[in-house]
């Protein structure tokens, strides 16, 4: 691929788009050519992110890569220092970690909407990280996703918080208004939706982790093209041109051996969106990667299975009227 002629640069600033993170963002196009055009462009998304990954100069966080932990509480001893690999990836402050290629820079004064502690963590969680406002106690994960995960993948306990939850203090934390024991455990069994679903149901998101002081806006910064996102593309590109999925484990494997988990020895398309799902929760690809898998309008739990047409997302009116003709709804809307 000659980039001699491109006017981006090559300066590693994940702030400003170089030619490495056009080609991250080409190489995620190509991926999903098939299901956008019909034309698929499967070896082109391979040889567009095995460009970035083997000239980049961009490296997976892996154990060597450590921040200090802006979350810890001195009075609990299970906190760790510093936090280290994945986990640093996606910390509060993890402006400067070598697997990111393009990012947003959220900041709690300047770069203000992420809000991901607000939205999944229980009330009583405020007194855990200090946090200047109570949260929503919202989003957790499913009990099946999570249980996905091997109990020795580090990604496991960086992506989700579970068990007794303990204040700034050490002492457990309590809600008054639950029924039975007022003890903050999060499980992962969710017994149903609201309004009758338990407090303290559900694994919270934990993978942006906050930390001591946290406001509404969190710092962590958030990915738009990081390089282990561009291995799993050149797997599945290299498994779908060739029909093979056994081409996309050396790439796989690469992920996993920073995960902490063993080798695959076999790969199937299904164990492969799994592994996907796995490394990219909550970094938004997960709906265009059941589209590609064909898995978008199967059902699972509390979700019927979905019509066909709704892969495709209805024109907003406005946009038709403005359109003076030349737009018309999409099929089913």
């Amino acid at each position: 691929m000659d980039l001699s002629s491109s006017p981006l640069g090559t300066s590693m600033d994940a702030y400003r788009i170089n030619q490495y993170a056009a080609l991250g963002l080409l190489s995620k196009l190509y991926l999903n050519a098939e299901v956008y055009t019909g034309t698929p462009k499967y070896t082109e998304a391979a040889i567009a992110a095995g460009y970035v990954i083997d000239n980049g100069g961009y490296m997976l966080s892996d154990s060597s890569v450590t921040v200090p932990n802006a979350g810890k509480r001195p009075a609990v001893a299970s906190d760790p220092d510093n936090l280290e690999g994945y986990a640093a990836l996606f910390a509060p402050n993890n402006q400067n970690n070598p697997e990111m290629i393009w990012s947003i820079a959220y900041d709690n004064v300047t770069g203000g909407g992420m809000n991901f502690a607000q939205m999944s963590l229980h009330y009583s969680s405020q007194f855990t990280w200090n946090i200047a406002n109570q949260p929503w106690n919202g989003y957790a994960a499913l009990e099946e996703f999570y249980n996905s995960y091997d109990a020795a993948d580090s990604r496991k306990k960086a992506n989700f918080i579970v068990g007794p939850q303990l204040d700034y203090e050490g002492s457990a934390i309590l809600d008054y208004a639950a029924s039975g024991d007022l003890a903050l455990d999060y499980i992962p069994a969710i017994d149903e939706l609201y309004p009758n679903s338990s407090r303290k149901a559900g694994a919270r998101l934990g993978k942006f982790s906050f930390r001591q002081g946290q406001v509404d806006n969190m710092d962590n910064d958030y990915p738009i093209i990081r390089l282990g996102d561009l291995y799993l593309i050149r797997a599945e590109g290299n498994a779908r041109a060739a029909g093979n999925w056994s081409l996309a484990l050396t790439d796989v494997n690469t992920i996993r051996a920073r995960a902490g988990v063993s080798a695959m020895s076999t790969v199937t398309a299904d164990a492969f969106l799994a592994e996907r799902g796995r490394e990219m929760f909550m970094e938004v690809t997960r709906r265009q990667d059941l589209i590609r898998f064909g898995q978008w309008g199967s059902s699972w739990w509390e979700k019927t299975n979905s019509d066909a047409y709704r892969t495709v997302f209805p024109i907003p009116q406005e946009q038709i009227t403005a359109s003076n003709g030349s737009l018309t709804q999409n099929p089913g809307y």
